[in-house]
């Protein structure tokens, strides 16, 4: 770069120096040379311009640019003019070329910016979808839990009701059997009363307790017979009693069927949600794959693209450098080569020292 630098400084005095030189050359040349009364000037561009090898690319120079102060020739295409505005010019140009291409630079990037805000936006959408199924998942699975101990809880308590009707039932037959051991004679010549014998149904869980009354006459034992008013008595007792618990028993068995048919179907109702969720679940977590995928495709692309349109820009660098330095060679030997035919026809139009008379 400093190589380049000094290069430039170069080209920049050496025309500067031509100049002065030429000006300077033409004045002695009119002074000294009444033969001659052209320009020295005119005489150096048409000398400079017959020898067609020794011109040279100029970078400042465009086909297409319609700028009148430059001699143009099918053979010669180097530089021959001194204008400094129409170089600004053509560095202004470039200047504003390298303002388009920044601007359309710039959009890219706002472009990537906007696509990375909508992935990130979209992610925050599926990871907060994917959070509230948990959650929602969790809050069910824990109310089919309580769902399940309270199932369990209602199955303990019909079962120790279950136990208690079983346990009454069997009280209830041994106090009947006791109260007719321990009953009462019946007079003589009387007709033989009607003993009530109690039989328990032993499905007590679907239908209530209905007491049969059957009986048993003994025409040959005088004994032991009881009064008929007595044994209705005992038998409108325990029938009332009887029929007031198994009510009772069999309201709190409907009750708890009722409960647990209840509960059976918001378990049912529960399972089938969490088969939804868990069907959405998998659906999210597939999206998400799915997303992962093109995210990833997306940024290898990105990094791809982005990696060759730099070594792209570092190439085009490289060869315009190149090129510029080329052209500095040249055209530092073109004003070597001017430089050498001024000296030359200095030292030619020198006149001869005056002889000593």
């Amino acid at each position: 770069m400093r190589r380049i630098s000094a290069l430039q400084r170069v080209a920049r005095d050496v025309p500067l120096a031509i100049a002065v030189a030429e000006s300077g050359v033409a004045k002695e040349c009119r002074a000294r040379s009444p033969v001659s009364n052209r320009p020295f000037s005119q005489s150096f561009s048409n000398m400079t311009t017959r020898d067609p090898s020794a011109s040279i690319h100029n970078r400042y120079y465009a086909a297409s640019d319609v700028i009148p102060i430059f001699s143009r020739s099918n053979t010669v295409a180097r530089c021959q003019h001194t204008d400094w505005d129409a170089c600004e010019m053509l560095r202004l140009q470039e200047l504003n070329e390298a303002r388009q291409r920044a601007a359309q630079m710039e959009k890219t990037m706002r472009w990537w910016s906007e696509c990375t805000a909508s992935w990130r936006e979209k992610w925050n959408t599926v990871r907060n979808e994917r959070n509230r199924a948990r959650e929602e998942g969790q809050s069910l699975r824990t109310a089919l839990i309580e769902a399940n101990d309270e199932i369990d809880r209602l199955q303990n308590a019909k079962r120790e009701v279950e136990v208690e009707l079983a346990r009454m039932k069997a009280q209830m037959h041994a106090l009947v059997k006791e109260r007719i051991a321990n009953g009462e004679l019946l007079e003589p010549n009387s007709s033989p009363p009607q003993v009530p014998v109690i039989s328990v149904d032993e499905q007590c869980q679907a239908r209530a307790e209905h007491l049969h009354v059957a009986t048993n006459t003994d025409q040959q034992s005088d004994q032991y017979d009881f009064t008929s008013s007595t044994s209705r008595d005992y038998s409108s007792v325990f029938r009332s009693g009887h029929r007031r618990e198994n009510a009772e028993s069999m309201e709190n068995l409907r009750k708890l069927e009722t409960r647990c048919n209840e509960l059976q179907s918001e378990v049912r109702m529960m399972e089938a949600k969490c088969e939804e969720l868990q069907a959405s679940r998998n659906a999210a977590n597939e999206e998400i794959e799915e997303l992962k995928k093109c995210q990833e495709e997306n940024v290898a692309n990105g990094s791809l693209q982005k990696h060759s349109k730099e070594i792209e820009a570092i190439k085009s660098q490289r060869d315009e450098a190149l090129n510029e330095v080329q052209t500095l060679r040249m055209e530092k030997e073109f004003l070597m080569q001017q430089l050498k035919v001024l000296k030359n026809t200095v030292e030619h139009v020198e006149p001869d020292p005056p002889k000593p008379s």
